[in-house]
Order: C-alpha cells, then sequence, then structure tokens
C-alpha cells in the first residue's frame, strides 16, 4: 500500500521507520517505563525499571496481568498467570553466592 494510503497513525509510524532506516544514524531512547496501549486504550505491556530491577508485564484486554519477567537484585524470574491473576507457572533463579560463601567460612 502506498505511503499515503495509509491511516495517520500508521503513516506517523512508516515515516519514523523510514527516516531510521534511511539516516544511518543509531537512535535511542531512554526511559524509566514504557507503555503499549490497544485501540482502545488498554495498558497490554509494560516495560519499566523499578527499584528491583527491569520488568516486563503483558495483560489481557481486561487489564489483567498474564506474564510477567524480570531480572530482580536476587536473580531473575518469569511467571504465567491465568484469567484471574492467580500464579500458574513461575520460575526464578536465586543468586546464590551468599550460600557458597557461608558455607565456605565454616570451619570443619
Amino acid at each position: 500500500m502506498p505511503i499515503w494510503h495509509q491511516p495517520n497513525q500508521e503513516l506517523g509510524v512508516e515515516l519514523w521507520r523510514r527516516a531510521i532506516r534511511n539516516s544511518g544514524e543509531k537512535k535511542t531512547v531512554e526511559t524509566d517505563e514504557s507503555v503499549l496501549k490497544d485501540s482502545l486504550g488498554r495498558v497490554r505491556a509494560q516495560l519499566a525499571m523499578a527499584e528491583e530491577g527491569p520488568a516486563l508485564n503483558l495483560y489481557d484486554d481486561t487489564g489483567q496481568p498474564r506474564f510477567t519477567v524480570g531480572v530482580p537484585k536476587t536473580g531473575s524470574a518469569f511467571a504465567l498467570l491465568d484469567a484471574n491473576g492467580k500464579y500458574r507457572a513461575s520460575v526464578n533463579t536465586l543468586h546464590l553466592s551468599w550460600l557458597f560463601r557461608r558455607r565456605s567460612d565454616k570451619k570443619f
């Protein structure tokens, strides 16, 4: 579809993409949080930097979190949640250096 036949929002995105592609320059956007909304204005994704570390959260069309992945200070983690917000599966990795350090401090 020719660029001039696209809806305004798509036109803006396409012009931005072409400008980036044709500029040859690396573009960087810095922010503490990015939010992606659907056509009804509902938050569907959030990428944020929190005190504990970065996290990506994906939401269903009712606003319930359904997937989250993050890297808190204690390791890394991801979780899958059902439509009621109940955790159904999760994986957490822990930073265990404190455990090994404590074991090595003991004298046998």
